[in-house]
């Protein structure tokens, strides 16, 4: 009798501890403390830092460090809900190849947490350094190279990306729900 109740008892708490992992996996954040469809209110009492209101655009911003890179933080909303939220990094190199090291980090790191990106490529715009690996960073920095990698979870999509025109790089890691109202195209009434 005693051994039926410790086994009926363990049975409820497997159940109960099953159940509370459901719950937590269900509320657990999309983009740093925040969830799809927050109201800028909300997303900004769950950030630690300071968000700032862009005027004129529905859009929240802040300055954070990702990964040991000094980055701004952007939440977008569309139709008063969270819809998509970006880093854009900072840093500057005088050696251009440092920006693939850093695209490859955050890569690296990305990989880690949510498995092998569904699309990882270079893409050439122009092929006049393709042979000459050291100069990558400089086609990139030109226009002439993009590198982007692409993870798809249930609610986002994340894209990280590094290009460049006019001698400046560009290198940027945006997440984009799937479950909340995007921006694009007024398409009622058609």
């Amino acid at each position: 009798m005693r051994e039926k109740s410790a086994i009926r008892l363990a049975i409820l708490a497997l159940s109960f501890l099953a159940m509370s992992q459901m719950a937590i996996a269900v509320e657990a954040p999309d983009f740093r403390n925040a969830r799809w469809g927050m109201t800028m209110n909300q997303v900004a009492e769950s950030e630690e830092i300071v968000l700032i209101p862009l005027s004129e655009h529905p859009v929240l911003a802040g300055s954070v460090t990702v990964a040991s890179m000094k980055s701004n933080v952007y939440f977008e909303f569309v139709d008063s809900q969270l819809s998509e939220a970006f880093y854009v990094f900072l840093d500057t190199h005088v050696n251009e190849n440092l920006y693939i090291t850093d695209f490859e980090k955050l890569r690296e790191l990305l990989t880690l947490k949510y498995g092998p990106p569904g699309e990882d490529e270079m893409i050439w715009r122009r092929d006049l350094r393709r042979d000459k690996q050291d100069q990558w960073g400089f086609a990139v920095v030109c226009g002439d190279l993009i590198y982007r990698a692409e993870w798809d979870t249930p609610r986002t999509r994340i894209v990280l990306s590094l290009s460049g025109d006019n001698f400046e790089a560009f290198h940027s890691l945006t997440y984009e729900s799937k479950v909340t109202p995007t921006t694009g195209p007024d398409l009622r009434g058609l």
